[in-house]
């Protein structure tokens, strides 16, 4: 049997190699956003005693999707010892506090004492330093009152 040359095969074949050459070629870099940053409150309450508090980061820029990270206190400086591990730039833990929604439902401490988070976001482009060294100018504090 003999082979016929298909000049649209050909084509094909070509047009995929250079789209491939295109999307090979292009990185992170390439894609322009504007700055990433977010907001939280310093305070949350729950909506009625007892109950859940909700931790709202309200992000602009950067490139979506985001990664929103609430860790508790008790987890930052203890128990999983978030921070040190993110000064050293290891994630190994930091899935567990990792969201992809901007309103996470926390427990509150008393009105009088409260419970804190340490909370951040990052972008797809990987924009916020939220490990090493200066990454503390990156996390926020936020602290969780029953009413």
């Amino acid at each position: 049997m003999k082979k016929i040359f298909n000049p649209g095969t050909l084509l094909l074949y070509f047009a995929a190699a250079i789209i491939v050459l295109a999307i090979a070629s292009c990185s992170k870099n390439d894609i322009t956003a504007p700055p990433l940053s977010f907001s939280t409150p310093n305070q949350v309450k729950p909506a009625t005693s007892g109950g859940m508090a909700e931790i709202k980061l309200t992000v602009t820029g950067g490139q979506w999707p985001y990664k929103y990270f609430i860790v508790p206190e008790y987890n930052w400086n203890a128990g999983d010892n978030i921070y040190d591990m993110l000064l050293l730039h290891d994630f190994s833990r930091l899935y567990r506090y990792t969201y992809f929604k901007n309103t996470i439902g926390v427990s509150p401490g008393t009105s009088v004492n409260p419970k804190y988070y340490w909370v951040a976001v990052q972008d797809i482009l990987q924009s916020a330093y939220v490990s090493g060294s200066n990454m503390m100018a990156w996390w926020k504090r936020v602290a969780v009152y029953d009413l």
